[in-house]
């Protein structure tokens, strides 16, 4: 017994259950929509985005031609190093020449003294060349470590540079990603504001047309009574006098009216109502999953019924 109660109280909930989902399907059909149109950014919202975007784009422009002109004219500090350094080689290098050709001289003239020279004389020669080798010495080593300070700045500048090409790279490419930042942002204000005059219009078009269809209704009913009064002022009879019930004709006549208005009014709202709700989404899920249920309970039914059958017999 207790089985058998579980088992039918499996199938009423089984059948239940599809009348309470599609039941609640409205409601999500509804919820949807109104989400989405909550999170829809307003028109303020985008001009503000579309500021922020185009000054973040003239940051990005203007750090990256800094970057290019700095790059363009070599504008580093270690420049004005590379400068000096070359041109303490240049001073050093002539200097080594002076001193080079100082001890060549030297050296000639020792060699040039005569076998007649006296002791005095080969003195005087050969302090002339110990000198000339010390100065020559000496404008070597200079020359040297003036040539090593200048390899040191160029490689400093040249170090400089490249990090300095590396940073235009990166500028480049976030001065690309603003420009598309500010496009996108441009368009979707422009977007949203297009959408916002297609629905004004689309309001002053309803509301034209239902002031346009009442002033016809108003200006034709005018017309044929107008026109019915003077049909008999022609033919000499007597006009009727005002009835306060509306006549047969008019009633008639009023009728498709307000059946045209009422059809008119009906579409607005059926329009309206479609915009509001929007689409159920989950309809079909919902409804997949009531068949599933109701074949649930069936075959639950089914066991029931047999199980009891083979107890009977």
């Amino acid at each position: 017994m207790q089985i058998r109660h579980a088992l039918v109280s499996a199938a009423v909930a089984a059948v239940a259950a599809p009348a309470v989902l599609l039941s609640a399907a409205p409601a999500l059909a509804v919820t949807a929509p109104a989400s989405q149109a909550q999170s829809k950014p307003t028109v303020a919202q985008l001009e503000k985005a579309v500021a922020d975007a185009k000054k973040a784009y003239d940051e990005a422009y203007a750090a990256e031609r800094a970057s290019y002109h700095r790059f363009r004219n070599d504008d580093f500090p270690s420049r004005p190093k590379v400068d000096a350094a070359d041109a303490e080689a240049k001073a050093a290098a002539t200097a080594k020449d002076v001193a080079d050709k100082a001890l060549a001289g030297a050296k000639a003239a020792l060699a040039a003294l005569p076998a007649t020279a006296t002791e005095a004389e080969k003195a005087a020669a050969q302090k002339a060349v110990t000198g000339a080798e010390t100065a020559a010495t000496a404008a070597a080593t200079a020359n040297s470590a003036a040539d090593a300070k200048k390899q040191a700045a160029f490689k400093a500048l040249a170090e400089e540079r490249i990090a300095e090409s590396r940073k235009h790279d990166g500028l480049h490419t976030d001065l690309k990603k603003a420009l598309a930042a500010k496009n996108a942002a441009e368009k979707a204000l422009a977007d949203a504001k297009a959408a916002a005059a297609s629905g004004g219009d689309k309001k002053d078009g309803a509301s034209d047309g239902k002031t346009d269809s009442k002033k016809d209704g108003k200006t034709d009913g005018k017309s044929a009574g107008q026109a019915g009064a003077g049909a008999s002022a022609a033919k000499g009879e007597p006009s009727a006098a005002p009835s306060a019930r509306p006549t047969k004709a008019a009633a008639t006549g009023s009728a498709p009216s307000q059946a045209a208005a009422g059809s008119t009014s009906g579409q607005g709202a059926a329009s309206v109502s479609l915009a509001q709700t929007g689409s159920s989404s989950p309809l079909p899920q919902i409804t997949l999953a009531g068949g599933a249920a109701v074949a649930l309970g069936a075959g639950t039914v089914f066991a029931v019924r047999r199980r009891k059958a083979d107890s009977a017999a």
